[in-house]
């Protein structure tokens, strides 16, 4: 046999059991670029329990469905269901172990076990670290062809646009959690100013989320489902964060939704902060026009380490 297999089941993007659009995109990234490097098929099959969901009965916290995850990326003919279980009970393949999360410490793997297997599964797994290193020109421009004309973006090519996503939401509660501080996010975006030499108008788009509604049945203060050593406790979060807390437990969800918070869970006017420079808050904006806007932004200032959307710049950029 010339060429070898490389068997995927990437997340789509929804929840159950994939986590976030950001995160499942690097997901595929990843067996992109594992096949490119050893030149192998690369066939994408999708977790058995998600069947019935692919027509569109899952939905995550935005209210999306595997199918419009597939949609809107132009992934849909990668789905190669039959073709992946043929594949998968014909040859002799090996199942990349899924505490190997790092894409240069996959690869160092499969090139160890290259020459005694027909070739590898990778499985529904945590999110790959995608080192920028493998982000090659190939996988972006694979990426971009494959979403063609889907677009949700507030960019505009008329202004250099600039997207600052500021993780709020489930990080606020828990110190070793949470995001920078939103003067973190000033002080960088006025050292980048500095560093802009353009022509066009700046425009700034600041992306938030609140811990509201959506989250509920997930969350880690109410639900008997998570296992304690998982679940938080007051004395985990901010004392100033505390009110935020309440009404998210009495479900207050009309009055915490729009209200912006900083790290510690304490409502501030963000737009007043960034006033100098007119940045515009969206509060709780669609997860694709959030991912689309970060994609086509021509600065992002990010703290990439809390932010699974913010750190696809490596990839598609």
């Amino acid at each position: 046999m010339n060429k070898k297999f490389l068997l995927q089941l990437p997340r789509l993007g929804t929840s159950p059991p994939a986590v976030g659009v950001g995160h499942a995109l690097k997901n595929w990234a990843l067996g992109r670029e594992v096949s490119y490097k050893f030149n192998m098929e690369w066939i994408v099959g999708y977790f058995e329990p998600l069947d019935k969901n692919i027509s569109g009965s899952n939905i995550d916290r935005g209210g999306h469905t595997p199918q419009m995850f597939l949609d809107h990326f132009g992934l849909n003919d990668m789905i190669q269901n039959k073709k992946f279980n043929k594949i998968k009970r014909k040859y002799n393949l090996l199942e990349v172990p899924r505490k190997i999360k790092s894409s240069l410490e996959i690869k160092k793997y499969i090139s160890e076990k290259y020459n005694h297997y027909d070739g590898f599964l990778l499985p529904l797994q945590a999110p790959a670290v995608i080192e920028a290193k493998d982000v090659t020109d190939k996988i972006r421009k694979w990426f971009k062809d494959k979403k063609g004309e889907n677009e949700k973006s507030l960019c505009s090519r008329r202004y250099f646009n600039i997207c600052i996503p500021i993780r709020r939401g489930d990080r606020v509660f828990i110190p070793n959690m949470r995001d920078k501080k939103d003067s973190w996010f000033l002080s960088k975006l006025e050292l980048k100013l500095k560093e802009i030499d353009s022509t066009k108008a700046i425009r700034i788009f600041i992306f938030a989320e609140t811990y509201n509604k959506t989250w509920w049945h997930e969350n880690q203060l109410t639900n008997n489902n998570i296992p304690e050593h998982r679940k938080w406790k007051m004395s985990d979060i901010h004392p100033k964060g505390h009110w935020l807390v309440n009404d998210f437990k009495n479900k207050n969800f009309s009055k915490i939704e729009k209200i912006y918070v900083n790290h510690e869970g304490e409502p501030v006017d963000i737009e007043k902060m960034f006033s100098k420079y007119n940045a515009k808050l969206y509060l709780n904006e669609d997860i694709y026009t959030v991912l689309d806007s970060i994609l086509d932004a021509d600065l992002i200032i990010k703290n990439g380490a809390c932010h699974g959307t913010g750190s696809l710049v490596n990839i598609f950029k």
